[in-house]
């Protein structure tokens, strides 16, 4: 499913409050190769070093709309450390974390 430009543009909006801006540093060398212009975004520059949060606060912001939230499961253990420091900074309540270990043994 492609996101609408409304919502891309209101989920701008909301991370802009809470996320620093990252660089977009243009590829000389994969330009080169593909003959188009190549651009990379350093979204290693953000507090938590992955794009990943840029999600996770979106998702849980449109879940705060509809309910208040007192737990939050996260299947990757990367997704919850990326999380755990935001919640209180953004919207000033301390849900619990609950990690799934989804490995097989």
């Amino acid at each position: 499913m492609q996101p609408s430009l409304s919502s891309i543009q209101s989920a701008r909006q909301m991370l802009t409050k809470h996320l620093p801006a990252t660089r977009l540093i243009k590829a000389l060398h994969l330009s080169e190769l593909s003959g188009k212009t190549v651009s990379l975004k350093l979204e290693t520059e953000l507090p938590t070093g992955s794009f990943k949060v840029r999600g996770a606060l979106y998702t849980l912001a449109l879940k705060l709309r509809q309910a208040s939230i007192q737990e939050v499961v996260a299947s990757a253990l990367e997704t919850m450390v990326l999380l755990l420091p935001m919640p209180q900074k953004c919207w000033e309540f301390t849900p619990r974390f609950f990690y799934l270990n989804t490995a097989i043994r």
